[in-house]
């Protein structure tokens, strides 16, 4: 797993950069999310060169790409090669988990799309889905409806002990 995060700025868009294994631990795509990047910049070497069943492994990559995207509402470009037996394409995911573009299967190709930060585009359609999860994970949205505290504490196993 990565140790640093490369994070860099275009015209107004930060992007963050993932490569191969990096991105099958939730833990990193989520601190993009904390670090304001519009765009993960996903790319992996498919093993699924030899193989249909490496290939089915790796279609998990872009399963996962449109997972995250949707999760953290930011796009993500998926950059894979072009092997013989191909699991997940080079593709482009918007943040509602979209495949936008996709490149043609076994082929050389370029997916092109638009990150669009305007006031109608994507990015500004769903930042309530942005505020909604960040208020969820401080808590926010239950406290109105959890129940009182009964003076019982919970180990991380579920198990709860009184105090």
């Amino acid at each position: 797993m990565t140790s640093r995060f490369g994070v860099f700025e275009v015209r107004g868009l930060r992007f963050g950069c993932l490569i191969c294994l990096d991105g099958r631990f939730p833990e990193v795509w989520e601190e993009y999310r904390n670090l304001g990047v519009h765009c993960v910049l996903f790319s992996t070497f498919t093993a699924g060169r030899h193989s249909e069943r490496d290939a089915a492994q790796d279609a998990l990559f872009g399963i996962t790409a449109q997972a995250q995207a949707a999760s953290h509402a930011y796009w993500v470009s998926v950059v894979t090669p072009a092997n013989p037996v191909q699991g997940t394409r080079t593709q482009l995911v918007t943040p509602l988990g979209q495949i936008a573009t996709r490149c043609r299967r076994h082929r050389n190709g370029i997916a092109v799309g638009t990150l669009d930060l305007g006031p109608e585009g994507l990015w500004q359609a769903t930042a309530w889905g942005r505020r909604w999860r960040a208020a969820a994970r401080e808590g926010g949205i239950y406290r109105a409806k959890a129940p009182p505290d009964s003076g019982a504490k919970s180990d991380r196993s579920g198990r709860s002990s009184q105090t």
